[in-house]
């Protein structure tokens, strides 16, 4: 009878633990199926509900209000092109039609970053930074609009099971609580990017089923690599409502939504939002040379084209290429480089011609 009751002890046991994972057996399950999804071409229209009122930088009234936007990301796990089209409460001069949106795009090639926008100018401006810093390419990898519904959180360019295996507390809830009817194991951690709690789907991939971060004045979070203390007193973001799908037998996100609310450190100051995502187009490891996933091909003939390293010579954008005012060819659409050095720059240098 004793050897009968420990075995049913042991049992009890084994269930109980393989019921309550440990941390880092939730991040590795939610790894093996994140992981999968490293390369992909995304389609999505998002709906955007902001009120500011002032903030660091004084953010202008006018941006208060409904717009929308349609956005196509593009990523290899290195590249990235994000373009996005956007409409609503955008503009001092009024709102923007969805007719007559306004566009922008962010492209890093491996070698290039490239800044394109145009609003009531047809022909828009291309910005090339040939020597971006790594932030600020980090931030375009995994910082764009659908960063939040594949694990990247705000305030941080590390995937949240990077942030949470390297927190300072983290811990699984004793009780799962039902997300979208999915019964789901919750972890709470106070990691340097804020106090984190996500819930995690057992039924889609051990996926994100839900979200939470926050943090406050004097509580040493960072926030994208700045002491949060510089750049506010209080932040809460979440994600919530997310949907899947299984494509190649990978759980991906298909719809999300986001809210975010920020105090900065001016008494009253405050930004707020809310976010709705549905994705209506996902390729999953596409062949990108043969998509064109890289090549700024978005940009029209005529527009003006300015190259950071060379802030005094004004460059064109003509068939793909970037030209100078003579017509030499300094660079061409696939980001294979000319002779990029100008004339100007090399007497200015007192280089011998």
């Amino acid at each position: 009878m004793h050897i009968i009751i420990s075995v049913v002890s042991l049992m009890s046991l084994q269930v109980l633990a393989a019921e309550h994972p440990s941390v880092s057996e939730l991040l590795d399950k939610y790894a093996q199926n994140a992981d999968r999804f490293q390369s992909f071409r995304i389609k999505a229209e998002l709906s955007v509900d902001v009120k500011l009122s002032g903030g660091i930088g004084k953010p202008p009234a006018y941006l208060n209000g409904e717009s929308g936007r349609l956005c196509d990301v593009r990523f290899d796990g290195q590249r990235i092109s994000s373009r996005e089209f956007m409409w609503g409460n955008l503009s001092p001069r009024g709102p923007i039609p969805k007719g007559k949106p306004a566009y922008k795009s962010f492209l890093w090639n491996g070698k290039d970053y490239w800044r394109y926008s145009r609003g009531e100018d047809p022909l828009g401006k291309v910005v090339i930074n040939r020597k971006q810093s790594e932030y600020e390419i980090q931030r375009l990898q995994y910082g764009h609009a659908l960063s939040g519904m594949i694990g990247y959180f705000s305030g941080s360019t590390e995937r949240f099971d990077s942030v949470i295996l390297k927190a300072r507390t983290a811990s699984v809830r004793e009780e799962t609580e039902q997300v979208n009817g999915v019964d789901c194991f919750v972890i709470d951690a106070d990691t340097k990017h804020g106090r984190y709690s996500v819930w995690i789907d057992p039924t889609h991939g051990y996926s994100i089923a839900k979200a939470q971060v926050r943090m406050k004045h004097d509580e040493n979070h960072f926030y994208y690599g700045i002491p949060f203390n510089k750049a506010g007193r209080e932040l809460y973001w979440t994600i919530n409502n997310l949907q899947f799908e299984e494509i190649d037998g990978v759980w991906v996100p298909v719809e999300a939504t986001h809210e975010y609310h920020r105090l900065y450190s001016y008494q009253g100051d405050s930004s707020r939002s809310q976010t709705h995502t549905k994705v209506t187009e996902i390729l999953m490891n596409p062949d990108h040379d043969a998509l064109g996933s890289f090549i700024p091909d978005d940009i029209p003939d005529g527009a003006k084209v300015h190259i950071v390293q060379f802030p005094s010579i004004q460059y064109t954008w003509q068939d793909g290429k970037v030209i100078d005012k003579d017509g030499k060819v300094i660079m061409d659409s696939t980001g294979e480089k000319q002779d990029a050095t100008p004339k100007q720059s090399r007497e200015n240098k007192g280089e011998k011609k």
